[in-house]
């Protein structure tokens, strides 16, 4: 996503530091995508995993260990757990990479409507890497580079970043932000919507990981009976004799549940405009 932005010269890291997935990049490609999840012994408060392994682990809570996803609404909501699930993170994915060589470039996507108190904490979060450089990117413009859109053409660049607790949307133009919205209506809403669809519809109650599986696997924003993907079994709890139940859901159930999600979307971006912030007007590390 920021390759473009790298100094070729020497190592260079970049983290996409997300609400539900943290991606790692170096120079040339994608090192390593994981879950934004960390587990913690409870009683030493050690680190027992991280990523996939700890998105695992949460909903099952095993005893002796606590499962923690460190952000909320894209900002990072729990400091500590976030500085450690970054590290250990970047540790898997540069096993041979030594702590103290450190980094030419440290680049992390942050979201285009956090506060000054939020942004510290990305950048706090990057302080245990020694590296000459470190910036903080507008997620939004960070998508655009990496879809190879021209952000120095005076002809503007609409972008929609969908994430897993917010939307944002800019325009870009001429290296700057023209105008952007953000709402807190995006991936996480959509799989809060389909656990209740599932448990009024049919009596069951599913996981916030099964919610995402069939939103990712029947999901659309519209009926396409054309491109009809398969329908998807969800297994959960059945509330009625509480034992395990299942459920097979269709392609067009579950875009009905996204359409008015969709549309609320679309209502909040028309309604809401904001000025990007003076620090971020003018995107200094694009080249």
């Amino acid at each position: 996503m920021f390759l473009p932005l790298f100094n070729r010269s020497r190592q260079s890291l970049a983290i996409d530091l997300g609400n539900n997935n943290t991606l790692v990049a170096d120079k040339t490609a994608i090192l390593l995508s994981q879950p934004s999840w960390i587990a913690f012994n409870t009683s030493n408060k050690s680190i027992k995993a991280v990523g996939e392994d700890a998105y695992r682990i949460d909903g099952k809570q095993p005893s002796g260990v606590k499962a923690v996803k460190p952000l909320r609404d894209g900002v990072i909501a729990d400091h500590n757990s976030a500085r450690l699930m970054i590290q250990e993170i970047v540790r898997h994915a540069l096993p041979k990479q030594k702590k103290w060589f450190g980094f030419d470039t440290v680049i992390s996507g942050v979201p285009l409507h956090t506060t000054n108190v939020e942004r510290h904490a990305f950048m706090d979060a990057l302080e245990q890497f020694p590296t000459g450089k470190r910036h903080l990117l507008p997620e939004p413009v960070a998508a655009a580079i990496g879809m190879g859109l021209d952000i120095h053409s005076p002809n503007g660049k609409l972008v929609m970043d969908i994430g897993g607790g917010i939307t944002e949307i800019v325009v870009i133009s001429l290296c700057g932000i023209a105008t952007y919205r953000s709402v807190k209506i995006a991936g996480d809403t959509m799989d809060e919507a389909i656990q209740e669809y599932v448990r009024r519809k049919y009596d069951l109650l599913i996981g916030q990981k099964t919610a995402e599986r069939l939103k990712i696997e029947a999901g659309a924003a519209c009926h396409d009976p054309d491109h009809c993907p398969e329908p998807v079994t969800a297994e959960g709890r059945d509330l009625l004799r509480g034992i395990p139940g299942s459920v097979t859901i269709s392609h067009f159930e579950i875009s009905d549940i996204l359409d008015p999600i969709l549309s609320e979307m679309e209502r909040e971006e028309v309604a809401k405009r904001g000025k990007p912030p003076k620090a971020d007007k003018k995107l200094k590390g694009a080249k």
